[in-house]
């Protein structure tokens, strides 16, 4: 990544758009919420509507975030990054910047965080107060919204009409094996994480098959947003 510096910044300028371009969220009162009310937050839509969010869909957000990382989907996404810039094809920056927003935690996700962080150093932003304050909230990891990150990710994807193809599912499942097999530290098979999490193999496709439609949503929005020179300054 340090080799193209706009690149690098271009992912994180795409990782802001991809945020801000998604429905507001407006959490019910941060203090005690009455158990019996299932509703915890609403999310504006352009319209000016509002959708309830249940606790249940925000729980289910996680957990499917945690069958992605435990199948090892942030490990293949990553490796497909790297190989796609290894080898000269195309690197999708709304695809890093996905990664970054639903994987924060992730070894891989540091990696880039780390040499962003670098570069704005040796640009020297970090000196001025008011970029480095920027720099650093871009570079925070911020775990605790990766599940409404995904939720709003994935219910923009599904009211867009984006869906994965089977194909797609199984292209990626052949990655998986492949890297795999290269000495990537992944399960070794579907039924190790169904066990796991105590999930049908079709509940870990459908998880799959959401998290390539989010991917997908990402490269169709921002296809449409000009990056110009002067944001990448």
């Amino acid at each position: 990544f340090r080799r193209n510096n706009k690149k690098l910044m271009a992912i994180f300028v795409v990782a802001i758009m991809i945020a801000f371009t998604l429905p507001s969220i407006m959490f019910q009162g941060s203090g005690r919420r009455d158990p019996g009310k299932d509703t915890v937050a609403f999310y504006r839509q352009p319209d000016g509507s509002e959708t309830e969010i249940s606790r249940k869909m925000l729980i289910d957000s996680e957990l499917n975030l945690r069958i992605l990382q435990g199948f090892g989907a942030d490990a293949v996404t990553f490796a497909d990054i790297f190989g796609a810039q290894q080898t000269g094809r195309e690197v999708r920056s709304s695809d890093i910047a996905i990664y970054l927003l639903l994987f924060p935690g992730s070894r891989y996700s540091q990696n880039i965080r780390s040499a962003f962080y670098q570069q704005a150093q040796r640009m020297g932003w970090l000196m001025d107060e008011e970029k480095a304050e920027i720099v650093m909230r871009i570079i925070g990891a911020e775990p605790n919204k990766a599940n409404t990150y995904y939720l709003l990710l994935a219910r923009e994807a599904c009211q867009a009409g984006i869906q994965a193809a089977q194909s797609q599912i199984e292209q990626f499942l052949q990655n998986h094996g492949k890297y795999r097999q290269m000495g990537l530290p992944l399960p070794n098979s579907i039924a190790a994480i169904t066990q796991e999490f105590g999930i049908s193999e079709k509940a870990l496709k459908n998880a799959l098959a959401e998290y390539l439609a989010i991917l997908q949503y990402g490269r169709t929005i921002t296809d449409s947003l000009a990056l110009s020179e002067p944001e990448l300054k």
